[in-house]
């Protein structure tokens, strides 16, 4: 956990937001790839202007969605606005990131639906470098495990004061409990996701193909992942937002498949 990556001239870099930054920069050289790819008539500069706005809208829903799920664990007006330490949730992102794009694309004239199945990989490129923000700063954390591969977060991070206030460290712990490093396995099958949609993206025979599976991937994924997490409360019937949301996403994938294929179309 390093929540401050360096002091420049003594104002602090934040890990966070240099994930965020390489992240942007990181679905910026990969969408340059897709799109030429997909045959989109869009240049480095515009590209670059869409990630950037999409970038910007992302933060913004991701911040909303973030804060409406955890009211209670914000203490002043101005912890609202404290991105840098971290409260992002990615299903916010996803809303705000989309609104953005559909309107750069329809001022373009860009074909959404291609445009989507070229720059869903690059989302999802930059999901796992923030997910390594994630890390270096201690939120999105596991549950407690025994695994070898177990990690313990440093006093003042969002695990220890978890398993504090629920009596589970010993009086002069300074670690806490070794839990599931969450924050990698995202990572990890973010870039597998990636590297199916690339494969798919190259393969696709009808617009949105990618698109659907990307959701029914992440969809899928997520719900998986969240048995793992431990920063988010279930919800109902043993399970969190997180995971209701994410069978939205993968029915969204379903309905995606149905409507787009030829072969739907296809049908009488």
């Amino acid at each position: 956990m390093r929540p401050v990556l360096i002091h420049f001239f003594g104002i602090p870099i934040h890990t966070y937001g240099t994930m965020l930054a390489i992240a942007m920069f990181a679905c910026y050289f990969l969408a340059r790839q897709t799109f030429k790819q997909a045959g989109l008539k869009l240049n480095s500069t515009q590209i670059m202007d869409m990630c950037v706005l999409c970038v910007i809208s992302g933060v913004l829903g991701s911040r909303v969605l973030y804060i409406l799920q955890n009211m209670g664990s914000f203490t002043s007006f101005f912890d609202l606005f404290k991105v840098w330490e971290g409260g992002l949730s990615f299903h916010g992102g996803l809303m705000g990131g989309t609104i953005a794009m559909v309107i750069f694309l329809k001022k373009k004239k860009i074909p959404v639906l291609r445009a989507g199945d070229a720059i869903i990989p690059c989302v999802l490129i930059g999901l796992s470098w923030g997910r390594i923000g994630c890390f270096m700063n201690g939120c999105c954390f596991g549950r407690v495990t025994t695994v070898p591969w177990s990690v313990k977060f440093p006093e003042g991070s969002p695990a220890f004061y978890k398993h504090q206030n629920l009596g589970l460290l010993v009086e002069g712990a300074t670690t806490s409990l070794a839990v599931h490093p969450a924050q990698f396995y995202a990572t990890v099958m973010a870039v597998l996701s990636v590297t199916i949609l690339l494969w798919l993206h190259g393969k696709q025979k009808f617009e949105g193909a990618v698109l659907a599976g990307a959701a029914l991937l992440y969809g899928l994924v997520r719900f998986v992942l969240e048995f793992f997490r431990d920063d988010d409360a279930a919800l109902a019937a043993g399970l969190t937002q997180s995971q209701f949301l994410s069978l939205g996403i993968f029915a969204v994938g379903v309905v995606l498949l149905a409507v787009l294929s030829p072969k739907s179309k296809a049908s009488p």
